[in-house]
């Protein structure tokens, strides 16, 4: 059972470690993205790595949950809260490029503003909630 838990939460730091990794390679394309058409093309398969990651951090956090008899922490609630929070992010901004209006003026800088809030606000949870259980 305390090899199961240990690797649990290796697997969970890596996924982790690479979620950030996909955000920080998002904000840097949302940056230097010149044309909406194919930032939105390239864009499918990025987001879908990330939800693949994410989906290893939510799950590996419940199985090591469960392995901990459902103990609900602090720090379990908090982690909870911001996976909903990161998830209702990120479909909030892909539903804005998806809807994007490409006949207005100057659509992907319309676009780059929201999405660098959105993604900034990824990036400083996810962090500040890494060091916080590295402090731990």
């Amino acid at each position: 059972m305390e090899m199961m838990y240990a690797m649990g939460i290796e697997i969970h730091f890596y996924a982790t470690a690479l979620l950030l990794v996909i955000i920080l390679f998002n904000l840097m394309r949302i940056l230097r993205a010149t044309d909406i058409h194919v930032y939105a093309k390239k864009s499918v398969y990025i987001n879908n790595l990330a939800a693949l990651f994410l989906t290893a951090v939510i799950f590996t956090g419940m199985i090591m949950m469960a392995a901990k008899h459902l103990d609900f922490t602090i720090e379990n609630i908090v982690m909870i809260v911001f996976s909903v929070v990161f998830i209702y992010l990120e479909v909030k901004r892909l539903k804005q490029l998806k809807y994007l209006d490409i006949k207005q003026e100057n659509p992907l800088e319309n676009y780059r503003s929201v999405a660098k809030t959105y993604i900034y606000i990824e990036l400083v949870g996810t962090l500040l909630i890494a060091i916080w259980m590295l402090v731990l």
